[in-house]
């Protein structure tokens, strides 16, 4: 942008003030364009976001991570120990991403591999309050932790019953979700998720079978890549370990208060005889 009050412009236009005049004028004019030229675009962009934010809002998938989170601390407002609240945290944020997908359909599979890895981070935990928490969880995502519970007890009982991986495919319960499965990796439609994974190796091992063979079998039924498979649950028996390791080391700082807390409580009984 050109100056036009510049001392160089002064004493250029210091003997011709109609130049000067009408100079000034334009630039006064293209800086009033400028201007309103970008106010416009400001407001244009400001009705954009504004809009793109209506659509986001609208529709069957709503919800916002923020609010799902809002609604599980809603529902269970009490505090949980950062060794479990970071990790079922992270947890609720991938699974809402999964839940407000738009591919995404509820699957029995799904359920017992979520109840799993759920079960198996909560483990230690004050048995009555894991319930709470189970159905907080369920419920800030608009599902009903009753039919997570019954169908992942329902498919593991249908799985141990079925005794093999071709069993699985036999059993009616177990052949039926694996076909549904499959139908909607044909259509194009079957959202991969890491529950989903971890329930069919959930079913493997209720029906004694996770050798690598029995995996790849359950796995080129439905259609899911091996390596996509394998990584996954990879991942989910590191993070199982950091969670072990995890629970240890705040086991040993509680025990450790305790002790403490004893021995300043001996001191203080002494002092006080």
């Amino acid at each position: 942008r050109v100056d036009v009050t510049e001392p160089h412009f002064e004493e250029t236009w210091s003997h011709h003030d109609t130049c000067r005049t009408r100079t000034a004028m334009a630039m006064a004019q293209v800086r009033t364009t400028c201007v309103a030229r970008r106010n416009g675009w400001t407001q244009t962009n400001r009705n954009a976001r504004r809009n793109r934010t209506l659509v986001q809002a609208s529709g069957p998938y709503a919800a916002t991570v923020g609010d799902t989170k809002a609604k599980f601390y809603a529902a269970y407002p009490k505090p949980i120990p950062s060794v479990y609240n970071n990790v079922l945290l992270e947890l609720l944020v991938q699974q809402h991403l999964y839940r407000y997908h738009k591919n995404y359909e509820y699957s029995p599979v799904f359920s017992t591999g979520f109840c799993s890895v759920f079960d198996q981070v909560m483990e230690g935990y004050e048995t009555e309050e894991v319930k709470a928490i189970f159905d907080a969880y369920i419920n800030s995502l608009e599902e009903s932790p009753e039919q997570y519970r019954n169908d992942a007890t329902r498919m593991e009982a249908a799985a141990e019953s079925a005794g093999s991986a071709d069993g699985l495919f036999e059993n009616a319960e177990t052949s039926e979700a694996l076909n549904q499965a499959k139908a909607r990796m044909e259509q194009g439609k079957f959202l991969y998720t890491k529950f989903f994974t971890i329930g069919l190796f959930r079913l493997l091992e209720k029906a004694g079978n996770v050798d690598p063979a029995s995996l790849d079998k359950v796995i080129s039924h439905v259609g899911i890549s091996k390596e996509r498979v394998t990584s996954d649950l990879g991942l989910y028996k590191g993070i199982l370990n950091k969670m072990a390791m995890a629970k240890e080391l705040m086991q040993e700082l509680v025990e450790r208060e305790k002790k403490q807390q004893a021995e300043r409580e001996a001191e203080k009984a002494t002092k006080a005889t």
